[in-house]
């Protein structure tokens, strides 16, 4: 349209044909410029929350590496002590020996019966069964009881029975009067333990 037909026409037209063309400047804009950027925006969006995600899994992970290492050198001084838990196959005798001990200071009298098999176990470590038999007084067998557990080695009590075994009387003398003393009465008990013990 040329430039006198655009002065012949009146405002109101001379509107509606700038108002067409400023929408349809609007419309090309939104279409070129405006859409791809917004497109583009939410692409760029979903890859930082893709980030965001990876970085928070990656910072969870580490964390509980960290945690994991920490606890491990917590646990390393025991590891030790583990390999304590298991009787020598060469020290048999060492392990008699304390049992017997154990009894002695408890003024328990015992009989041992231990199994040994002296196979090569393909687990690094063999089970050999351990039954003991202890007499004595309540008092007594309780701190055997107590010193059995709180020996190194790990012994498994797989079953057990506590019986009543008698009385004992004994009398003594009084040193200073020279007189006789009355007659003590003892409850004796008898302890049977059958148990597992851990050979390597």
């Amino acid at each position: 349209m040329s430039s006198n037909k655009l002065k012949n026409l009146n405002l109101k037209k001379k509107f509606s044909y700038l108002g067409f063309i400023f929408l349809g400047a609007s419309s090309l804009i939104v279409y070129f410029a405006l859409i791809p950027t917004l497109n583009e925006i939410k692409v760029k969006r979903a890859e930082i929350v893709t980030q965001k995600i990876e970085l928070e899994q990656k910072l969870n992970r580490e964390k509980n590496m960290a945690s994991l290492s920490a606890k491990v050198k917590k646990i390393e001084p025991f590891a030790d002590r583990l390999a304590d838990v298991y009787i020598n196959q060469n020290r048999e005798l060492e392990f008699i020996t304390t049992l017997e001990g154990i009894a002695s200071e408890n003024n328990i009298s015992q009989s041992l019966n231990l199994s040994l098999d002296n196979s090569n176990p393909t687990s690094g470590y063999s089970t050999v069964p351990l039954t003991i038999n202890a007499s004595g007084t309540y008092n007594n067998l309780l701190a055997y009881l107590i010193s059995l557990e709180t020996m190194k080695y790990y012994i498994n009590v797989t079953s057990w029975q506590f019986l009543y075994s008698g009385t004992v009387s004994s009398g003594s003398v009084n040193l200073d009067t020279g007189e006789q003393n009355p007659p003590r009465t003892t409850l004796l008990y008898t302890l049977r333990l059958a148990a597992n013990t851990y050979w390597k």
